[in-house]
């Protein structure tokens, strides 16, 4: 039986003023939410909305990927990757390739970038590549992954259509 629209109530968990941001990620499993402003502070929440960690990463870094473990994987304009554990601790900056996106899987064990060329190209926790795919027309601008990125899901557009592919 369907539920009326007119019977939901919602009642706000709790609410957090910040600067304004640039990105806003939620882990899969719902432990941690990340959040980075535009000034470059990134800010990783528990479900409470009380502060596990705040680190200031720097107005270059422009996006983040989140992990279940509450690592969190930023990636700056000049396409470096930083990959901050759950403590907010950086455990290294890297560029394995120029990425212009990035995604660290719900496990924390896997990375996925997308580079200019457009290639994808897959990373252990460590930055170190493991696999590349060069068989893109256009540079995806959306990737997700699986647990372990077992499964990359990615958009494509060439010339006759659009739509998503599954790795």
């Amino acid at each position: 039986m369907p539920v009326s629209l007119a019977a939901v109530a919602f009642q706000d968990l709790w609410k957090i003023e910040t600067e304004p941001l640039a990105a806003m990620r939620i882990s899969s499993n719902g432990n941690c939410i990340a959040l980075l402003t535009k000034s470059g502070v990134l800010q990783v929440l528990n479900p409470d909305g009380s502060s596990r960690f705040s680190a200031t990463l720097g107005t270059e870094v422009r996006d983040i990927s989140l992990a279940e473990t509450g690592d969190t994987l930023a990636i700056t304009d000049k396409g470096f990757l930083l990959l901050i554990d759950a403590l907010g601790q950086t455990l290294w900056k890297k560029r394995p390739v120029p990425a212009l996106l990035a995604r660290i899987s719900a496990s924390g064990e896997r990375l996925v970038l997308v580079t200019r060329q457009p290639t994808l190209v897959s990373c252990d926790r460590q930055g170190s590549i493991q696999w590349v795919y060069r068989n893109l027309h256009k540079t995806p601008t959306l990737l997700e992954l699986a647990h372990n990125a077992e499964t990359v899901v990615f958009d494509c557009r060439d010339e006759r259509e659009t739509g998503f592919t599954a790795l």
